[in-house]
């Protein structure tokens, strides 16, 4: 396959209530979406989802990235992309501006061939995907009757961001368990936010509900491995989880029960390699979003469906936590799954009239 040439659009589109990370409020996701065109007039599409923390900074950087990308495909012509990008180009670009150029790249290789993407990763394993539900309220009793709505919708797995406040997330946790009984799964998320002695701590009390696996509870891998041994409840790797080497590191330190993979974070190629080195270490792979729009969710899902079975839930449904999106259909779950598109490629098609919505300048600076 040959690239012939790719550009970007900015886009700002608001969540539809804030939501907690780390702490901290993020009101809108941010991203530029990605077109990339053959020569022949096919066209793959892929999202740049920086870090929702990152600010408004990784947007103009990644604008920068992305004219970089441009000048390297004036000078040179048309590049041969089969899927992945060639070793040694676009080596400038960050991990999510690197991650949204790939992922337009694999949609783009694989409308040409007619076949879809996960096809291109290995095999389609699976064409639906169980999924877990954020859980955002921070008050306990609307947390529950969130938790009661999204059983009834099928749903058997939920999460929630845990931060400083150890006496109220106690609370809106054992709400939750309340209201979704034992035999449902529940993840908290702490984005790196505690020390090891607030992880242990807060880890501690709050297992007594029966929880699945606590995600990044602090930052670095060694502060993962000694939270682990203090405590019995399993632990997930995920800021931290970079690249293949990293899950080696994380292997070799017992730092982690659980590997979780964001497509639109590592790039396409890395995050299989990520899975396939976690499976070598018999570590289990939960594939998520980074609270992209349906375009990197799509990618994400195609990357689900390769995974052998029992695929665990994975967290993927997060697009109706944004006030729109960028495709004709967004990709909302149904009974507690995400069905893959059936269509070549990513099988998503752009809202034109979306995309110039969210990317009105207009908006950009509302």
């Amino acid at each position: 396959m040959r690239l012939a040439w790719i550009d970007s659009t900015p886009f700002r589109i608001p969540f539809r209530q804030p939501l907690s990370i780390a702490g901290s409020l993020v009101f809108a996701r941010v991203g530029l979406l990605v077109r990339a065109y053959s020569a022949n007039g096919f066209v793959g599409i892929g999202e740049v989802a920086p870090p929702p923390l990152a600010g408004d900074q990784s947007i103009i950087d990644a604008v920068s990235a992305m004219a970089s990308v441009q000048d390297t495909l004036r000078r040179d012509g048309p590049i041969t992309i089969v899927p992945w990008l060639p070793e040694g180009w676009g080596s400038s670009l960050s991990g999510a501006v690197r991650a949204g150029v790939e992922m337009a790249c694999c949609d783009l290789a694989a409308r040409l061939e007619d076949r879809r993407v996960a096809e291109l990763l290995g095999a389609a394993v699976h064409d639906e995907i169980p999924v877990n539900a954020l859980i955002e309220s921070q008050d306990p009793r609307t947390a529950a009757d969130a938790v009661s709505a999204l059983l009834a919708a099928g749903y058997r797995c939920f999460k929630l961001k845990v931060s400083h406040d150890l006496a109220h997330d106690n609370a809106r946790v054992a709400a939750v368990r309340g209201t979704a009984g034992p035999g449902v799964r529940i993840r908290l998320d702490a984005n790196g936010a505690w020390t090891v002695d607030e992880a242990t701590a807060a880890i501690t009390r709050l297992a007594a509900h029966g929880i699945e696996y606590v995600e990044q509870p602090v930052r670095t891998m060694e502060e993962l491995a000694r939270v682990r041994r203090a405590v019995g409840t399993p632990i997930a790797a995920d800021e931290c989880v970079t690249d293949a080497n990293a899950v080696e590191r994380l292997a070799a330190l017992e730092a982690a029960d659980v590997i979780v993979v964001k497509p639109a974070l590592l790039g396409m190629r890395n995050a299989v390699a990520v899975i396939e080195r976690a499976r070598a270490h018999g570590l289990q792979v939960v594939v998520t979003s980074a609270l992209d729009t349906s375009v990197g969710i799509a990618a994400a899902l195609h990357l689900a469906a390769t995974l052998p079975d029992p695929v665990p839930p994975c967290g993927l449904a997060t697009a109706a936590l944004l006030a729109g999106d960028l495709v004709r259909e967004p990709l909302i779950p149904r009974a507690g799954s995400l069905a893959l598109p059936r269509g070549a490629g990513l099988g998503v098609d752009l809202d034109e009239a979306a995309v110039e919505r969210w990317s009105s300048r207009d908006n950009l600076h509302a």
